[in-house]
């Protein structure tokens, strides 16, 4: 199937699976116009600037601390 572009979208949920290493299974996002999508993909890549980047990871972070280790060797 062809990809699917949503510009200007912001990431609102991360799903993540329940086996052991909790990977992520799926990101909901929001449109400018208020739809909401869910994204399911094996392997994601965060590339939404340094601010946005950030916030992402830190959600994350904040929100899965006690079940997932994002990885300190970025870079």
């Amino acid at each position: 199937s062809l990809p699917f572009v949503v510009s200007n979208a912001i990431a609102t949920r991360w799903d993540f699976s329940k086996e052991e290493g909790q990977c992520a299974k799926s990101l909901t996002v929001r449109s400018p116009n208020g739809n909401q999508y869910r994204i399911r993909a094996n392997h994601f890549v965060i590339a939404a600037g340094a601010i946005e980047s950030t916030r992402l990871l830190l959600e994350i972070q904040d929100e899965f601390a006690s079940t997932i280790k994002i990885s300190e060797d970025l870079g």
